[in-house]
């Protein structure tokens, strides 16, 4: 789609909406299976038979797999798009956090599951905001809208899965993060499916990628602003 005088893209009205609106569920279930992620592993691997040192190992390999994934989220970026990256994070991350739930017993898979999941989760915000550029074009309330998804994820569901786990048991959290990670793989094929559906395109050129730093720039975040919110 061309771009209008103001920088957004010509697309149809409900085109937008849905993108929208879609994009920041995405966010939503994203960011909330993030901070859910890191805040209850260290206590999922002691529940388990880990001693205090496994529970930290695996809890800071996690993290650092998110590190590790964003920067290398700038090379692979620059060879796939942003849509076939998407897919291989929303995929990696319902695999991988399946993998403990077959076992739960097992620190291996444990390792395992939590090492790629914070791989899979690395780049999914800076990407999901780029596939939203590549289809509507962000402006700063489409902009807001997603931060808000991001925010209200970041509040409710680490808050639910806390009174799940103290009605229950902390090993409900994989159960959790599957059905987090089954949303965010539903919510990116239904953005796809809308994102390139002719009937709602706003004119006959298929709309190109741009890159990350056009993204933050018309949003108004640099890199940094991007990853914390992220974190």
């Amino acid at each position: 789609a061309t771009p209008n005088a103001n920088g957004t893209r010509s697309v149809s009205r409900r085109k937008r909406l849905l993108v929208t609106a879609g994009t920041s569920l995405f966010l939503f279930a994203y960011v909330g299976c993030e901070i859910t992620m890191g805040g209850y592993l260290y206590a999922y691997v002691k529940s388990n038979g880990g001693s205090h040192s496994t529970a930290t190992a695996i809890n800071t390999m996690f993290w650092l797999l998110l590190a590790v994934g964003r920067g290398l989220a700038i090379f692979i970026s620059q060879r796939f798009s942003p849509r076939t990256m998407l897919a291989g994070h929303t995929g990696l991350a319902l695999v991988s956090i399946i993998l403990p739930i077959w076992n739960p017993s097992s620190l291996p898979l444990l390792w395992a599951g939590a090492s790629l999941y914070g791989l899979a989760l690395s780049s999914c915000f800076p990407t999901a905001f780029t596939l939203a550029e590549m289809y509507i074009g962000v402006d700063a309330r489409a902009a807001s809208i997603f931060v808000a998804g991001a925010s209200l994820g970041e509040m409710t569901i680490p808050a639910i899965t806390g009174v799940v786990i103290e009605h229950y048991d902390v090993g409900k959290l994989l159960i959790i993060l599957a059905c987090g990670s089954a949303a965010m793989l539903c919510i990116y094929v239904l953005l796809v499916l809308v994102g390139e559906s002719p009937s709602l395109h706003g004119a006959s050129s298929q709309p190109q990628p741009p890159s990350y730093d056009i993204v933050l720039d018309q949003v108004g975040l640099d890199e940094s602003s991007a990853d914390q919110l992220a974190a």
